[in-house]
């Protein structure tokens, strides 16, 4: 499960912050593969100035045979466009395209599922449908288009307004015993 909160007071006073999550039980002996997170951080030392546009990028490798489940893309106010690229040889397939940091997109790889088109000119979230199976050395690529418009230096923060993040979440599976991770400067 992941859950991503953002809440911003706008007022003096305090407000209530809560989530809420159903939780479907299965019976364990149907279970025949156990998935795992998607951990993906890019611009670790960016330091975007003022009044710029900046593209950070990141790279995930797969480390074993893998199919990913699903995947959303983390970012805050400054960033107008989200990719993903599932790249084979150098082949770029588009995975998730998103716009809107407030309401991140969360799209899911599987049989049943079919998932919006990007549309980048209206600025319509989307990205590929179907099983996304990875095989070893293939790779992830995703980047954020960012512009600053502050007067502030942009850096890797959680602060929404403030600060900036290029991150990609998600879920694989089979488990390999720990989150796919990939760690971009």
């Amino acid at each position: 499960m992941a859950l991503q909160l953002h809440y911003i007071n706008t007022t003096s006073e305090p407000v209530l912050r809560e989530a809420w999550v159903n939780m479907m039980y299965s019976d364990p002996a149907t279970v025949t593969q156990i998935a795992e997170p998607i951990f993906f951080l890019a611009g670790i030392t960016m330091n975007v100035a003022p009044n710029t546009e900046k593209i950070i990028n990141g790279s995930g490798t797969a480390p074993q045979d893998l199919r990913v489940l699903g995947i959303t893309g983390h970012f805050h106010a400054h960033t107008v466009r989200f990719s993903a690229w599932h790249v084979v040889a150098g082949q770029k397939t588009l995975i998730l395209e998103d716009y809107d940091w407030h309401e991140p997109t969360n799209l899911a790889f599987d049989s049943v599922n079919k998932n919006p088109q990007a549309d980048p000119v209206q600025k319509i979230p989307g990205g590929a449908s179907g099983i996304l199976n990875i095989k070893k050395g293939e790779k992830i690529e995703w980047q954020c288009h960012i512009i600053n418009d502050s007067m502030n230096y942009l850096q890797f923060d959680n602060a929404v307004y403030t600060g900036e993040m290029c991150n990609l979440f998600g879920f694989y599976t089979p488990s390999m015993g720990a989150p796919w991770r990939a760690i971009n400067l």
